[in-house]
């Protein structure tokens, strides 16, 4: 309940790697009873599926988001609202000002907004998405505003250069990963991966430490918190 994931990259899931299952490569998945499950201006970028899967019984909003290169011969891999457990517990979502793109590896005909088997009662709002092909949900399911309350959305045609500038822990001091995802992002030639290269080398900073005796005084351990 009540999780905003914010200017951060999901990108690159590993595909075709060592999970028993076989082929995987999934970005997002909500599970159900989870409520006021926010995503706001976030890059997802290489996921095979799951960009973003929103299982029955959930609440929940995806604003300004940029999805790029999702896998797929078919409208799965996309925004999901699908009910494959046949719970028939309703769905209950915002969708605005968000922006997909196929990529080399994704069907550029598919949904961004899919759903087979909608739950019951669901409602959902599509609002300024930019997609080649916005959804197929019913217009049963889809409603004139917006469900929830969050943060208040950009609009769309300023989205990609936003996410693409803010996205990241440290978007002023990216590392070498994020500057080539968010590379591969721009001039679309970021792909599905199946594995990963050696570890980074990081720095190691180290600092001495004298252990006084025990039970610490106060004044020790004053003292020997200021170093930190």
């Amino acid at each position: 309940k009540n999780v905003l994931l914010q200017d951060s990259i999901i990108a690159e899931s590993l595909w075709h790697s060592i999970d028993p299952q076989g082929p995987r490569g999934n970005a997002i998945f909500v599970g159900e009873t989870a409520r006021d499950i926010r995503f706001v201006t976030n890059l997802l970028a290489a996921n095979n599926d799951r960009n973003i899967r929103w299982k029955y019984d959930t609440h929940g909003e995806m604003i300004n988001n940029v999805i790029f290169g999702w896998g797929g011969t078919s409208s799965w891999n996309t925004t999901n609202i699908t009910d494959q457990d046949n719970y028939d517990i309703a769905t209950y979502l915002d969708v605005i000002g968000n922006v997909y793109q196929a990529g080399s590896d994704g069907l550029s005909s598919a949904y961004a907004v899919y759903s087979e088997n909608t739950p019951s009662g669901s409602r959902v709002f599509l609002s300024d998405n930019k997609a080649s092909n916005l959804t197929n949900l019913d217009s049963t399911y889809r409603v004139s505003s917006r469900i929830l309350t969050g943060p208040t959305p950009i609009s769309s045609t300023n989205t990609y250069e936003y996410v693409l500038s803010n996205a990241g822990s440290r978007p002023w001091d990216r590392s070498p990963d994020d500057l080539r995802v968010i590379a591969g992002v721009r001039d679309k030639t970021l792909r599905l991966r199946d594995k990963v290269g050696t570890w980074p080398s990081i720095v190691e900073n180290h600092r001495v430490v004298t252990v006084s005796t025990d039970p610490i005084s106060e004044t020790d351990l004053d003292a020997a918190l200021i170093y930190f």
